[in-house]
């Protein structure tokens, strides 16, 4: 549920007045976004091979294993002009999900930049791709360790209750709601208090009755003499 909800904050986002996306893929060559062609969504397109021979998702992959990661071209149908360019994008792993990140450009507006000497607006194009990326990788993190935090606490809260459950019934000791961080273990927690605090009250009622009986009674457990009157 995690990574879905991740993928599709990732598919979401756009870029260079909403031509460039970020698209992110299995190691295994499943595609898990890719805003420009949903077609290939939750398809394996390890094989994958554009005109020029180019083995696409394959040279993604390497790319993203490189340390921070690493560029590719190729060419793709641009979301733009439907028409097959050259592209250059960026790729960087995950490598605890197994998934590799990327965002890229058409190159011809690249040229187009170069071939007005705009090597400035150049540079920025790239620097932009690097934050997208950047950002989608730092949201993972983010997600990945509030995820891992929320287990944590969790587990915690789990223990907790099932070492207080094994304490009320061998002492009759009441559980610490204070000490758990979720309200729904809290209201477990309340109810069984209030099931200790009866029976309780219960075995006062026959402690009593039993004292207080002017037969001769003794109290069994497991077969041994634990009260007599």
């Amino acid at each position: 549920v995690l990574q879905k909800s991740i993928q599709a904050r990732l598919g979401a986002i756009t870029f260079d007045r909403g031509e460039g996306y970020v698209f992110v893929g299995g190691g295994d060559g499943t595609i898990y976004t890719n805003r420009a062609q949903p077609e290939v969504v939750g398809r394996n397109v390890w094989d994958l091979t554009d005109e020029d021979g180019v083995k696409v998702i394959q040279e993604l992959i390497k790319a993203s294993h490189r340390p921070g990661g690493g560029y590719v071209k190729y060419k793709w149908t641009s979301p733009r002009s439907g028409q097959v360019e050259d592209k250059l994008s960026f790729a960087r792993g995950v490598h605890d999900w197994g998934w590799f990140v990327g965002a890229g450009t058409n190159l011809k507006d690249v040229e187009a930049i170069i071939a007005s000497n705009q090597t400035e607006q150049t540079k920025n194009l790239f620097n932009r791709i690097g934050l997208v990326i950047g950002f989608s990788i730092l949201l993972i993190c983010a997600q990945w360790i509030l995820a891992r935090n929320f287990s944590a606490s969790l587990d915690q809260d789990i223990r907790v209750l099932r070492e207080s459950f094994w304490d009320a019934d061998r002492a009759g000791k009441r559980i610490d709601e204070e000490g758990l961080r979720f309200l729904e273990f809290e209201d477990i927690a309340e109810s069984a208090n209030h099931m200790l605090d009866e029976r309780a009250s219960s075995e006062q009622r026959f402690q009593k009755l039993f004292e207080e009986s002017g037969d001769a009674a003794l109290l069994l457990r497991d077969g041994i003499i634990v009260e007599c009157n």
